[in-house]
């Protein structure tokens, strides 16, 4: 590759970087193309680039950005998958995928400009999606004020059976 080769690819991996929410490197060494073809498949559904970069290339597109603290970790063939919407969701997928194909190594992972380890990223991993947590979230905002209209209506509930009793005790 020429310099200038070089330094057009070093821009371009900078300015993926820049733009993502997270990045989690690998070492695929062990996997064929076709497994390699299923991850890529599965992490480009929810939004999530998937692909082989040079370790030297991505050290210096790194250097003064959010991911500067990656460069000890890139050696060896090295795999990216860089998530420019939800952060959390190409974690999902590789955690899935490397239960059952354990050749896929994990080296770092970068979310919002602060690199995790694997245990990290797996505890990110076990989470419910963003929807389902602000599901949670609205259920529990509500629940103090749905109890209050329950012991409300129990009130006026119990108050109108206490009135039906004494109209029917009048009646007869």
């Amino acid at each position: 590759m020429k310099r200038t080769e070089k330094e057009t690819k070093v821009n371009e991996i900078q300015n993926v970087l820049l733009q993502a929410s997270s990045a989690v490197f690998l070492d695929y060494r062990g996997l064929n193309v076709e497994q390699i073809t299923i991850l890529r498949n599965k992490l480009r559904e929810v939004s999530v680039d998937f692909q082989v970069v040079k370790n030297t290339l991505t050290k210096r597109a790194s250097d003064g950005t959010k991911y500067s603290g990656i460069g000890e970790f890139l050696k060896g063939p090295t795999a990216a998958a860089i998530s420019k919407g939800d952060p959390v969701a190409g974690f999902k997928i590789i955690d899935e995928f490397t239960r059952t194909n354990p050749n896929l190594k994990f080296k770092i992972a970068v979310i919002d400009g602060k690199t995790i380890n694997q245990q990290q990223m797996m505890t990110l991993a076990d989470l419910p999606s963003r929807e389902v947590l602000l599901g949670r979230l609205l259920g529990t905002m509500q629940a103090p004020v749905a109890a209050l209209v329950r012991v409300l209506a129990g009130n006026l509930t119990g108050l109108l059976n206490v009135l039906n009793g004494i109209k029917e005790s009048k009646a007869s």
